[in-house]
């Protein structure tokens, strides 16, 4: 299976998105800070129309505008029963378990906490406590975790004590290096913080960001869709080969 995961900005989705899901040959998509809105409908009728019958969106918070996971599919899954890491309405909203035949998928976006203010820096070490925890009681599963990890793991940025945490949790998994310099790019500022864990049940193959494809500019300079990157990358369960 070819999956797409890709931070969307919280941008109207159309028709030139689905075009690149389609260029890209993508079977699964997930979308992180996906933003629901009017256009959902249309967009999610269009999706269907490319054979992605199967759709999902992240349960939101009433009175909080935030962004959301959104979840297509080829192929039919259902609602898996993992919870998001209980921090915040952020981390709640940014986390969406589907369940395939034989393959599970956490589409999440890690909250992108202020450092500079305590009661929020507080919250980064929490919350990849908890997510390491949730690791913890999966690795017997073939699944994998998708999107903006807003943490590259070959160079952890914090404190020492929030390095720690993170590179424990991240540790729990196989998270193999993406091809291609960066998965975010804004002005001057890029940096490698989307990616794909999974445990050993399952093969990640070809990862890779992708930028451009055909016309379409997904992030770079000027004239993009996005500040992300897509992830692109195959998934098969192991004893899928057997």
């Amino acid at each position: 299976m070819k999956v797409l995961a890709w931070n969307v900005n919280r941008r109207k989705l159309g028709r030139p998105h689905i075009a690149v899901f389609r260029e890209l040959g993508a079977e699964t998509i997930l979308l992180n800070e996906f933003v629901d809105g009017k256009f959902r409908q249309e967009f999610s009728d269009d999706l269907r129309d490319a054979g992605f019958h199967s759709q999902s969106l992240s349960e939101g918070v009433a009175g909080v505008r935030a962004p959301l996971i959104f979840a297509a599919s080829k192929y039919t899954f259902h609602a898996g029963d993992l919870a998001a890491p209980k921090v915040d309405v952020w981390s709640s909203c940014n986390f969406l378990h589907i369940k395939f035949e034989n393959l599970e998928m956490v589409g999440l976006r890690v909250p992108c906490y202020e450092r500079n203010k305590k009661a929020e820096a507080a919250k980064i070490p929490d919350y990849w406590q908890k997510l390491g925890e949730i690791f913890d009681r999966i690795l017997n599963r073939n699944i994998l975790f998708a999107g903006d990890f807003n943490a590259d793991p070959s160079h952890v940025f914090g404190s020492q004590e929030e390095r720690a945490i993170v590179e424990e949790s991240l540790s729990k998994l196989r998270i193999p290096d993406p091809a291609g310099e960066w998965s975010f790019k804004r002005g001057n500022s890029s940096a490698r913080i989307d990616h794909v864990a999974h445990t050993e049940g399952i093969l990640v193959r070809s990862p890779e960001y992708i930028s451009t494809i055909g016309d379409h500019v997904l992030a770079g300079v000027s004239g993009v869709m996005s500040d992300h990157a897509g992830l692109l990358f195959d998934v098969e369960p192991k004893d899928s080969r057997t």
